[in-house]
């Protein structure tokens, strides 16, 4: 994880990137503790293991789980049997640690390859084989557990293969922005896809006016996740693209190498920093974004507050308003640079 910039004008940020620290600080040493040769020799200097969603933004709370990955570096496929070894001791780290158990038994601690990440980049397989949300994942919201050599050499791999894509526009990340512009799309049908896998779900237990009111408050909830961190994770990257290409500056993956190991909320302070013009903008974005980790701090309360009519039209007013403000500044940047014709065109 890159280094934490806190702002006593974010507190509620602040306090969850210390959070984040802590806790995956307790992990690599859970992680470290147990490591033995056997898992030494299965790790090598080729495997890395890395966490997203908000562990890699560094906006974990108390009670966060964790999203990790195990992926070798060098092309090849762990053995089952090192897979397994590195999975169980990952596993023993994180009960050591105090994180809840892995979602769905495990599944996504599958160990992958890079040329799981980089084989069908750019092809129609891409998305036939769900290539590309992990890849976001690692690109745009992701911090290493172990394995820092392996892990910027992944990173390092998948850029320079965007560049090579770009032709003759290597000088401007094309295909990179358009990835995340496609992610963010996925992401909005998923929004509903996963609705309606909920309102199945919770028909087997809530029938007529209980099941609705209890959608309304999972639609409301997701709805606020997906226009403040899911927003934040894209097109403060957007932005940071925007702002590294203006007035037809170059852009190299070693560029992109570096914007990799910041978080989300970095990037757009380093848009503030380097547009002075915008950094006001960029502040309230960081201000909203700030309320919005206060509002989702305790659970059972923003339940009850989605289920009271006018505190749900109030947070929903600010989502839009965070939502809004992103389009205004990806917009501003956008006048300045040749990159943004490719967000839409």
């Amino acid at each position: 994880m890159a280094n934490v910039i806190t702002n006593d004008n974010l507190p509620h940020l602040s306090q969850r990137q210390r959070i984040s620290l802590v806790r995956l600080d307790e992990l690599r040493e859970a992680f470290t503790a147990q490591t033995d040769e056997d898992l030494r020799v299965a790790l090598g200097d080729h495997t890395c293991i890395y966490v997203t969603g908000s562990g890699g933004r560094a906006e974990m709370s108390e009670t966060s789980d964790l999203d990790a990955f195990i992926v070798r570096s060098d092309g090849e496929m762990a053995s089952r049997l090192d897979g397994v070894l590195i999975q169980a001791g990952l596993l023993r780290a994180q009960r050591q640690a105090g994180f809840p158990e892995p979602s769905r038994d495990g599944a996504f601690l599958e160990p992958q390859s890079a040329l799981d990440f980089l084989e069908v980049l750019g092809s129609p397989e891409d998305d036939a084989q769900n290539r590309l949300t992990p890849r976001m994942l690692l690109l745009l919201e992701s911090a290493p557990l172990a394995g820092q050599r392996a892990y910027d050499e992944l990173l390092r791999k998948i850029l320079d293969r965007y560049w090579e894509l770009g032709g003759l526009r290597a000088f401007l990340p094309t295909m990179l922005l358009n990835d995340i512009i496609r992610y963010w799309r996925i992401l909005l049908l998923n929004h509903e896809a996963a609705l309606r896998t909920k309102r199945s779900e919770l028909s087997a237990e809530l029938r007529g006016d209980a099941l609705e009111t209890e959608m309304r408050i999972q639609r409301q909830r997701r709805s606020l996740k997906l226009r403040h961190a899911r927003c934040m994770t894209c097109f403060a990257t957007v932005a940071y693209l925007l702002e590294r290409t203006r007035s037809g500056a170059v852009m190299t993956s070693s560029d992109a190498f570096e914007m990799a190991h910041l978080t989300p909320v970095q990037r757009l302070q380093r848009v503030g920093e380097r547009a002075p013009h915008l950094n006001a903008v960029c502040n309230e974005l960081l201000r909203r974004y700030d309320q919005h980790l206060h509002d989702h701090n305790d659970t059972e309360e923003l339940r009850r507050r989605l289920g009271e009519s006018e505190e749900a039209r109030t947070l929903n007013r600010a989502s839009r308003a965070f939502a809004d403000q992103m389009f205004e500044l990806i917009r501003a940047l956008g006048e300045e640079s040749p990159l943004y014709r490719f967000c839409v065109i």
